[in-house]
């Protein structure tokens, strides 16, 4: 899953071994009590500031979508097709594509993340909104309060973990692949909704993981914000799937 993994191909891995050794100044550093650098915890802060705003965002459109009637009429009626497949599409790849071309320069990269934002905020609006309509809104709220449950506790876990979860690449990877062929043949069942709740959660503890071993070597925030934004986006995607079944 790790969209921004091939950035890490030119770090040596065995400065990951001990995550109190800095290769800068070849000596170590201070860490906190789980044995992160403080470089690393400020560019964790900046990520998960980041995904904050993106969340935050994303939750007042949905809550938008569902409670305020002339917006969410005009979801279901009139923008349902475009809203969740071209929409995202185009203003999410190509903000992202830009964001990675300018990973070394963060400054660049707000416009095209907040765009990216409001892109994906509509097309999961819209998908509340038709939920909504149905007569599903407790699903999804139950949905939400379940995706943040699950976020917090694989990432605390990620945290005080010393498991190396980079074995979660292939996982991940294999298992995305799988998601989107069985999406191309339109099956949904508890099982492929199971499915997805699995990979993503396994996508934040992987990105997460990335995040804490390779953060202070990072300087584009942006990067890593969105990679946890999409995992906590699709999760919520698979969960609201696997909770709305009859």
């Amino acid at each position: 899953m790790s969209k921004y993994s091939d950035g890490f191909s030119n770090i040596d891995n065995n400065f990951g071994k001990d995550s109190n050794y800095d290769v800068e100044s070849g000596g170590h550093v201070r860490a906190n009590n789980y044995g992160i650098d403080f470089d690393t915890i400020q560019y964790l802060q900046k990520v998960y500031t980041i995904v904050s705003f993106m969340l935050g965002t994303t939750v007042l459109i949905c809550w938008a979508s569902m409670y305020n009637t002339a917006f969410n009429t005009w979801l279901v009626n009139t923008c349902t097709h475009w809203t969740i497949t071209f929409l995202p599409f185009v203003f999410s790849i190509i903000p992202m594509f830009y964001i990675f071309r300018n990973r070394n320069n963060p400054e660049k990269c707000r416009i095209p993340c907040a765009i990216f934002t409001i892109a994906m905020s509509i097309s999961v609006a819209t998908v509340c909104a038709i939920y909504a309509a149905a007569g599903y809104r407790d699903v999804v709220i139950l949905a939400f309060a379940g995706t943040m449950t699950i976020f917090f506790a694989l990432t605390a876990f990620t945290f005080q973990s010393k498991i190396d979860f980079s074995f979660l690449n292939q996982i991940v990877f294999v298992g995305i692949i799988t998601l989107i062929i069985i999406s191309i043949f339109g099956i949904s069942t508890y099982w492929t909704s199971g499915l997805g709740i699995f990979i993503f959660s396994c996508a934040i503890i992987l990105d997460t993981f990335f995040l804490i071993k390779y953060g202070k070597y990072l300087n584009n925030p942006y990067m890593g914000a969105v990679n946890i934004y999409l995992d906590i986006i699709n999760l919520f995607l698979y969960v609201l799937q696997f909770l709305s079944r009859d």
